[in-house]
């Protein structure tokens, strides 16, 4: 085959490894219900190593069966990368696969680094992965993909079931990062992983874009039990639930960190465990909450406090959120604990209704942090002491606000 030929592979389940062999072609499957691609568990299922002129695409395909190839990241030479698709330095569209039962110490299921030399947008559609493993627990399961200067579109993927090889210690489902990276999510679909979505903005104009996603039954032994982001990054998650989620670290839903401003929107947190920030955590970054439900979440027995949101030297604006059962089991703050001189705090129009806390403010404790509130609601919060709201060393402000 010649750069730009598209190769088609008729129905059958076909036993082998393959080499692209620097080619920028398109391989197509009759489906990946009919057609599959079996490694011999020694080598990448498909290897895309040489370098290419253009862009690799693969579309209708069943991927299973890969290792990863040892020493395909240079920086790590003793790791395996890539156990279903290796791509080193070339850009690569994904579309109506299953990449399934695949192992590397990262990238178990995919390892993709695009090549920066195009700035062309980047496509994942419609693919599945599920039962990957990482062999390393601080490694991707499902995906790693290192974009620069690129923008890449994941739409109507779902990831699900992965693991690592001690899966208690599972920290990372897929990794998307990079300079100037820009991801947009859209439809997808992240259920029963043992390991988050991690996402690192490098550069100066890094962007992550969530929207209509659901996130379930998730777990990682790091940061982020669905997601965690951290660098410099301007992020939007839209529109999107968050249910059964849990961290044994911070931020049971989501955790974010660094330089990063941050807006959630119209979506829902439930049933969140963490040692602190029950299904959120934010640190050193800026958030926005608009339309959110927190509910029924909590920092565990011996952890920390911020049963719903924990915010640590951070600006964060919540408008019309609801929190509501809520607990912090050893701590302060049952839906909301605001910590650090840093932390500016607006509250607007927002519900706390049974929320708990082991200690002072079932609602909200904000510890030398500056809080305002604004036309909320206080109903039915319980604590073993301090009240509804608890403020230390800096005070507070409340305007036209109902407590029960």
């Amino acid at each position: 085959s010649s750069d730009g030929d598209s190769v088609h592979v008729s129905v059958g389940y076909y036993q082998e490894n393959l080499d692209i062999n620097g080619k920028a072609i398109t391989l197509v499957g009759d489906g990946l219900e009919e057609t599959g691609i079996v490694g011999d568990g020694t080598a990448p299922v498909i290897l895309i190593n040489d370098p290419v002129a253009g862009t690799v695409k693969i579309k209708g395909f069943n991927i299973s069966g890969g290792m990863g190839l040892m020493g395909g990241q240079p920086d790590a030479p003793e790791s395996s990368v890539g156990g279903g698709i290796f791509a080193f330095y070339n850009n690569v569209h994904l579309e109506d696969l299953r990449i399934h039962s695949n192992t590397a110490h990262t990238g178990g299921g995919a390892f993709i680094y695009s090549s920066d030399q195009s700035q062309e947008i980047l496509f994942m559609d419609n693919v599945e992965f599920d039962g990957n493993t990482a062999l390393d627990n601080a490694g991707a399961s499902a995906l790693a993909w290192q974009i620069s200067d690129q923008t890449l579109y994941v739409t109507n993927c779902v990831f699900q079931g992965q693991t690592s090889t001690d899966p208690y210690e599972a920290q990372v489902t897929a990794a998307i990062f990079g300079g100037n990276a820009s991801l947009v999510m859209d439809s997808t679909i992240f259920n029963s992983n043992m390991g988050h979505l991690e996402l690192y903005g490098g550069g100066t104009e890094s962007s992550f874009t969530i929207k209509n996603t659901t996130l379930q039954g998730g777990s990682a032994a790091a940061d982020g039990g669905a997601i965690k982001m951290y660098g410099t990054y301007v992020a939007d998650i839209d529109s999107c639930i968050f249910n059964g989620n849990g961290s044994t670290m911070s931020g049971g839903g989501i955790a974010l960190f660094g330089d990063g401003d941050v807006t959630i929107s119209e979506s829902e947190f439930d049933v969140h465990t963490a040692n602190k920030g029950g299904a959120i955590y934010v640190e050193d970054a800026s958030l926005t909450l608009t339309n959110v439900d927190i509910t029924n979440s909590a920092s565990i027995d011996g952890g920390y406090g911020g049963g719903g949101l924990l915010v640590s030297d951070s600006e964060t604006i919540l408008s019309n959120v609801t929190f509501e059962g809520n607990s912090a089991n050893s701590g302060p703050g049952g839906g909301l604990y605001l910590e650090g001189s840093e932390t500016q705090c607006e509250v607007i129009n927002c519900s706390f209704l049974n929320n708990f806390s082991a200690s002072d403010g079932s609602a909200i404790n904000s510890a030398g942090a500056g809080l305002t509130i604004e036309g909320s609601s206080f109903l039915d919060n319980v604590t073993e002491g301090g009240g509804a709201i608890a403020s230390v060393v800096t005070g507070f402000t409340m305007t036209n606000t109902l407590m029960h």
